[in-house]
């Protein structure tokens, strides 16, 4: 709903999609748990008022094993980033293995045809556009149990 890729499927409820992200929060913070919410970095997720003040990183998908870079952003409780160690956003110093192999991402995070230099697809599937790179989850699975264990982190909010 936040992405500013999304050009089908009706008019946006960024209202709607906004009262769902501060239900989700609200949650968590009810049972005092760390908490992390991934969107698109360059969405509209980051323009809403809730958001505001909330701490958030960037990554990279490319970054943790994917072909394509889609920027993302990961906002999160201060429990959940004591534990998170994102990896560098991909850029020239320092590139994804990709970048620093061929200088180009082989694939791009869109759906349609890119104007690629090379003349190859680099379209993404819609499976690949709507996941998550593992070892992508496997970190924010891995800092979240890291909270769970030091509750203190979380406490301390």
């Amino acid at each position: 709903m936040f992405s500013v890729a999304r050009t089908s499927g009706g008019p946006r409820d960024i209202e709607g999609a906004t009262a769902l992200v501060k239900r989700c929060v609200e949650i968590a913070e009810c049972f005092g748990c760390a908490w992390a919410l991934e969107n698109p970095a360059t969405g509209l997720l980051k323009r809403q008022p809730l958001m505001q003040g909330v701490p958030w990183c960037d990554v990279c998908y490319c970054k943790y094993g994917y072909d394509y870079k889609k920027p993302t952003r990961i906002w999160h409780s201060s429990g959940f980033g004591a534990c998170f160690e994102p990896r560098p956003t991909c850029c020239k110093a320092p590139p994804c293995p990709a970048v620093a192999a061929s200088n180009l991402h082989a694939l791009t995070a869109q759906d349609r045809a890119s104007k690629r230099k090379s003349g190859n697809d680099s379209r993404c599937s819609v499976e690949e556009l709507y996941s998550m790179p593992p070892k992508l989850c496997h970190s924010i699975a891995a800092a979240a149990a890291a909270a769970l264990l030091h509750p203190r982190n979380v406490l301390s909010e």
